[in-house]
């Protein structure tokens, strides 16, 4: 953000930050050695941002946080459900942060840099007909 007074108004100028965003469209038509890049780039900034967090205490000292894990099984329609809703709650997420920026346009607030990241993929090794049960942690719990 640079600004600049004018008169006798500060003129703040704010500069979008965005990474880079593949329709499902163009994912389509992607070759798979370039679909095998996109994937190693966003795993390894998750796990990057994921431990840098988890070295600064950050995954426990915000009771916003949300982790939440575990796999599935599914048929092909049920695939297709999961990975609409995906696509649904991502551009949901992308609203709340664009509401998020005008309300601080307003406000003058400082932002909160968070990570939000959603995975949705087939299992490199199958498993029987039952998902695993939920299973909360609870703090000092391993």
């Amino acid at each position: 953000m640079r600004i600049k007074k004018i008169r006798n108004t500060d003129q703040h100028f704010y500069r979008a930050n965005e990474l880079p965003f593949v329709a499902d469209e163009e994912a389509a038509a992607l070759s798979p050695e370039v679909k095998q890049e996109y994937a190693a780039v966003i795993l390894q900034a998750i796990m990057a941002e994921s431990l840098g967090a988890l070295w600064a205490r950050k995954l426990n000292s915000d009771p916003g946080v949300r982790m939440m894990w575990r796999w599935f099984n599914l048929d092909a329609q049920g695939r297709q459900e999961l990975a609409d809703e995906q696509r649904e709650s991502w551009d949901r997420i992308v609203e709340i942060e664009a509401r998020s920026t005008s309300r601080r346009a307003e406000s003058g607030e400082e932002a909160t840099t968070l990570i939000a990241a959603t995975l949705g993929f087939e299992r490199s090794r199958p498993v029987g007909s039952t998902a695993p049960a939920m299973h909360r942690l609870t703090p000092g719990e391993n």
